[in-house]
Order: structure tokens, then sequence, then C-alpha cells
């Protein structure tokens, strides 16, 4: 990356190095930057924007109408048929030259509007709004758009901000953030302030914070270290643009078969040429002959069958909301032999949901795409009805009022904002039957502790019925010793830490983020009966696991994949627990098959991870650049040997 260094005689200069950020204390990053939280002078910042450009990244313009429509003809049959038609019409044969320019013309139409709605498709997707930035300049704070910025700038950060550059955080408060569109993690990035190790991979520096990413509860404020094409975001987008991408096979086998065809078509045209002057024949009537022949050797139909065949497969596709911008790859569906996925977002839903309970000893699993609420009671008076209330309604109502995210229901329709985990726990109460908007406006609200990150754990005090109840939730290794009970069917146990501790990890090793729900009744005033900050003798009511769910339709879309003879790899950037989990739900692998992390790859040469992706198909942790470098020694392996070698077996041909 791109480190700055401030020098008082020469200003702000780039050197290249490595990308230490992370490494540095608050203090040396403000001194190489020559910035501090009071923000740059006017002047500083127009001179550092006149050296560094806009803070964007740089679109590929789209192409013009006539490049997309020339680029119709790169095919080395088309050139065959030009050269065809440009000796017919020399030589006088109209018709025939006129046969050929209808199937060029024809064919360059479907491939062009074809390509040209795609290209339009995909513009109209890319189109966004352009966002804003809170930057400290000159002591105080004000709002510009964030192709404003310039490296050095002090920026603040609130929930629901997206985050305009890549940032060393200075000051953090609560701060979590969602890093699944660069890392492919599913679960918001506890951020801090504190130097980290030079080895650390870019999903694990938590000083930082990447452009394109997006705050989901806290603030921060830190100092812009990269902007534009320096960033993170922009390096992808680099990369991307100057890849180049190789042919098709059908692309390789039509300019093999038409090196074949003028290969074929010269010899036989200058063996009859030969023979025909040798017995006599004029040569003039020679040459028309042999024209003749070249022309009849020209499958003149074929590029309009390949043209309209692909154009019937981009359509298709395009009706399961697949966009293909080039006819060529609707045909290297065909010929596949490894496909890499992401999973964040492509394989999983990108969406936190409570999967299973653990409630007064017992398992219970959730439906996570159950369309209907669980027969259950929908009122906090029916939970609190009885002495003793139900476990799992229990530790569901406090998955709901120690919650600080926000949940509307309107004319049948949900809308929720504020933290993934937080809204996976509304849910989930939604799913069982209980309205959080109903529950919620069922009690009043006495005293709410927000969650930090260094307590790792939320707190509400709440009046039901006018008896205040502490609920609490948080890491059940931080919960279980606050707990002396344990809410069972038949009362209140003794709570057994161990029997607890085995509970989530039995459900972290099925991949699930767990948390830990407590609550109190309370007999006095809650500014007399307890410090939020420390709260003691707590009834457990149970633990949450919550992961972010397969996509319905991709077990079987896999399943049928591999059944095809292709190989499903998994590339993600998340954990690689939780990379497991889901291999193993999706079939992508086991427990014991082999699994690369990004640290591991960032050790190996080309040479080696060109042996290890024969085997692999589970990828944690992996950086942007990582993922690049699997794709790319895929590409040069041609897949999977042991697939490729499957294949051959079953079909006795070779595979491309």
């Amino acid at each position: 990356m791109l480190k700055y260094q401030f020098s008082s005689n020469a200003g702000l200069d780039m050197i290249q190095t490595e990308r230490l950020w992370h490494t540095l204390s608050i203090d040396e990053a403000g001194r190489n930057l020559g910035s501090s939280p009071n923000g740059l002078s006017r002047d500083e910042v127009q001179r550092r924007f006149n050296e560094y450009g806009p803070n964007a990244i740089e679109e590929e313009p789209p192409p013009p109408v006539w490049q997309l429509l020339l680029h119709q003809f790169r095919n080395p049959l088309i050139y065959i048929l030009l050269v065809a038609a440009v000796v017919t019409l020399a030589v006088g044969e109209y018709i025939d030259t006129g046969v050929i320019l209808a199937v060029l013309i024809l064919n360059a139409i479907i491939g062009f509007i074809q390509e040209h709605q795609a290209e339009l498709s995909i513009r109209s997707l890319m189109r966004m709004v352009s966002p804003r930035a809170r930057v400290v300049r000159n002591g105080q704070t004000i709002e510009i758009e964030s192709r404003d910025l310039v490296p050095g700038d002090f920026v603040q950060l609130e929930s629901g901000s997206r985050v305009p550059a890549d940032m060393r955080l200075v000051q953090v408060t609560a701060l979590m953030v969602d890093e699944s569109l660069l890392t492919g993690e599913s679960v918001p990035v506890v951020k801090s302030s504190a130097s980290m190790p030079e080895d650390a991979v870019l999903a694990d520096r938590l000083n930082m914070t990447y452009a394109g990413t997006t705050v989901t509860s806290g603030r921060a404020g830190g100092y812009v270290v990269a902007t534009g094409e320096a960033t993170e975001l922009g390096r992808i987008a680099e990369e991307v643009r100057h890849d180049q991408s190789p042919e098709t096979p059908l692309q390789r086998q039509m300019g093999r078969f038409t090196r074949v065809i003028v290969l074929a078509t010269v010899v036989a045209a200058s063996l009859a040429f030969s023979i025909g002057v040798a017995r006599g024949e004029s040569v003039t009537e020679m040459f028309k002959t042999v024209v003749a022949m070249a022309v009849a050797a020209v499958p003149e139909g074929l590029p309009i069958v390949m043209t309209v065949t692909l154009a019937v497969s981009v359509r298709r596709m395009a009706s399961r909301n697949a966009i293909i911008r080039r006819l060529p790859a609707a045909e290297t569906l065909g010929s596949t032999t490894v496909i890499g996925s992401d999973k964040t977002g492509t394989l999983t839903e990108n969406r936190m949901t409570v999967q299973a309970l653990w409630c007064g000893g017992h398992h219970l699993m959730l439906d996570s795409h159950a369309d209907t609420p669980h027969p259950r009671p929908s009122t906090l008076r029916d939970v609190f009805r009885n002495k003793t209330p139900a476990p799992p309604e229990m530790a569901l109502v406090t998955g709901v009022l120690a919650n600080e995210a926000a949940y509307q229901s309107s004319g049948g329709s949900i809308s929720t904002t504020g933290d993934p985990t937080e809204v996976a726990l509304l849910h989930a109460a939604a799913r069982w039957g209980i309205d959080p908007e109903l529950a919620r406006s069922e009690c009043e609200f006495e005293a709410v502790l927000p969650f930090e990150p260094e307590r790792r754990f939320s707190a509400a005090i709440c009046r039901i019925e006018g008896a205040p109840v502490l609920f609490v939730k948080g890491a059940p290794e931080v919960l279980v010793g606050m707990c002396e009970t344990l809410l069972t069917e038949d009362g209140a146990v003794p709570v057994d830490p161990a029997v607890v501790y085995e509970a989530a990890s039995d459900l972290a090793g099925q991949g699930l983020r767990v948390l830990a729900m407590a609550y109190r009744p309370l007999t006095q005033a809650p500014e007399q009966a307890l410090d939020l900050e420390d709260p003691v003798s707590l009834t457990l009511a149970g633990l949450q696991g919550m992961m972010d769910p397969p996509r319905e339709g991709v077990r079987e879309a896999i399943t049928g994949c591999q059944r095809a003879g292709m190989r499903v790899a998994m590339i993600t950037g998340d954990h690689l627990d939780t990379a497991r989990a889901i291999a193993r739900d999706l079939r992508i692998g086991t427990d014991d098959s082999p699994a690369l992390t990004g640290a591991e790859l960032a050790t190996m040469d080309d040479d080696e991870l060109l042996d290890v992706v024969q085997s692999v198909s589970i990828y944690a942790r992996m950086a942007p650049e990582h993922k690049l470098r699997v794709v790319r020694a895929l590409q040069q392996h041609g897949g999977c040997g042991r697939y490729r070698r499957w294949r051959q077996r079953c079909t006795g041909a070779a595979i491309s």
C-alpha cells in the first residue's frame, strides 16, 4: 500500500512501502500524515487535493457503440467470411457476396443488441448516490462529499455511516463495522485504536476501517490514510480492470477449426488450380473455379448458429437474474470444472439468523425460513402470566428487550435497522410468535446499558405491569459468572457452569455465534437495586446460537454441480470455523477436509499454491488479493486434476 510521510519541506510525499498503517501508534500515524484530531487547514487540503486528486475510483468508461459493434467481427471464422466476401465481389459473384454479407450483418446485429443491453444493465447497477463524510478541518466539524477527502483528513464515523476512505482509527467508542463487502466476514467486527502486529491480515486489522464498509454501531474518529485508487477497494478495482479474461474453450476450438479450414482450403485450391492449369485450362477460369471452391468450403451459417444459440442461453440466464456481459461467457458454463464462490451473500443470505436455542438443559432448533410464526404467546403478559416463565420464551424476550435494534411492522412488511446480531434476535422472537414491537410497547424502559466491546454485554431495566425486571445479554463466558440459577420448566435451579459451557461449545462447533440471555426480577427502584455495570445474582434463561444461513436452493445447486463433475470451492474472508461449518452444511467439505487460510497462502509461492488448489475446497480468512491468486492458480491448472480425470473416465473425452 501507499504510505504517506510528512515532511515540512516537501509537504506530503508518497513512498512505496509495505501496508504498515495498522502497526503505527496513534501519534506516529498523526506525525506521518502531518495531521491531528483538529484536522487540516484549508490551504493544506487544497494542496493535497491538487496533488492526489478526488477520493474516487476511476470508472472505466462504457465502450462506444462503434467499438461494441466492431467487437462482433472479432472472430477468426468471421475474418474468413470477410475475405470470401471481398473475393466473390472481385470476381463478380454478387449473389454469393450478398449471402455472406447478410450472414455477417445479421450475426453482428444479434450479438450487438445482446451485449449492448447487458452493458446498459451493468451500468445501471453501478450508479450509486454520492456518499458524504463528516470531517474536522481547522478544528471545526463539517460535512462534505466523500470525493473531496484527502490523506490526513480527520473523519468522524457514526452508526449507519459508510466509511468513505481507508482510515487509521484514533478515537473509538463501541465501534462495530460490517466488512462483508471487503472480507466476506458476516459478523460485524469490533474495532479498537490499539496498534496491531505487522503480520495481521486485512480482516484482523482492528484499528483500520476501509472504504466501502459500513458502521453498524458506535462511533469513531480517524485519519484518512488512503483515498481513491490507493484504497483497498481501489486496488481491487485496478487489478480487476487490468486482468485479462482468458479465451473460452469454444473460442479456442473455433480458432483451431478456422486454422484447419484455411489450411485445407489453401491446399485443395492450390492443388486444383495447379492440376487445371497443367491440363490446359485457362488461368482465369481456374481462378474462378478455385474461388468458388473456397467459398463453398466456408460454413457461412456456422457463425449465425453459434450467435443465436449463445443469445438464447444469455436470455435464459437473464430470466434468472444473471447478467452476462459477453456472449461467449455463456458457453464457458458448459466447460466449467471448478466453481470458486464467495460465502457471504452468495452461498449464504448475508443476514444473521438465530438457528438454535439451548434452554433449560435442552436444545431447540428454529426454522430460519419459516413463513409463519410459531404458535406461542405474543405478549409479555402471556410470558409472565405463570410464576415460572417458559425458558425459551424468556430467552427470546430477553433478546428483544436488551436490544438497541429498531423493529417496525406495517401492512405485513417488516423493517429493521441496527446491528445484524441484534436484528437476528428480534426476528427469532417474531418467528416464535413474540411480536418485538408489541412487547416493547407493553413495558416501560427505566435504564439501558448499551453493548461495549470491553464489557461484552448489554442490559436494560424494564417495568412490566409495574414490576422492574433486569434483562442482560452477552458472551456466555461473561454472563455465566453473573448467574446463580438456571431457568427450567420446573423453576430456577442452581446453575452448573460446566454444563452451560459445554452447551455453548456444542453450538459454537456448529459454526454458530452464541449469546447468553439472563434476567432478574427487582424489588427496589432500579437506581437502588444494583449497578448495571456489574449485575449479579442473575437467572440464566438460555443461549441463542446464530449464523449467516445458506441460501435456499444453494445446497441442491451444489449437489447438482458435483454430480455433473464440477467441484465447488468456497473462498471467503470469514473465520475458518465458520467456513468449515457452512462447507459441511452445503456438502462442500467435511470436518476432515483440507483447508487453507490467507496467512498460510501468503507464505506460499505460485508453484506451491498450484499443487494445493488441486485438493483444497475450503479457503478461509482470504484477503481480496488472496482470492485472485487462488482463481489464477485454478485457471492455470485447468481446474482440479482429480475431477478432470473423473470426468474423462465418465465421458471418455478430454476436458478443456
